[in-house]
């Protein structure tokens, strides 16, 4: 079921932070499209993006420092 979203946040333990750089892309209409890119360096990011309506989401990490974890992402639609 399509949902609108607007911003996602990907978190990692602490002790495996590290520099990493990736995108976030949506399945709305049966093609992926990239909706935010962004780096990080600590154990949080929050990828904020203009509203889309999406029916999958996908996280690439394209490049890090140490092999990327993640403990948990979550999708939000932002008020307003």
């Amino acid at each position: 079921m399509p949902c609108d979203v607007s911003r996602t946040e990907s978190n990692r333990p602490a002790r495996h932070s590290a520099h990493a750089e990736g995108s976030g892309d949506s399945d709305g209409h049966g093609a992926w499209k990239e909706i935010g890119r962004g780096q990080t360096v600590g154990h949080k990011r929050i990828l904020r993006f203009a509203p889309v309506t999406a029916r999958k989401l996908r996280l690439d990490i394209e490049d890090a420092r140490a092999r990327p974890t993640v403990t948990t992402f979550g999708v939000f639609r932002s008020p307003g």
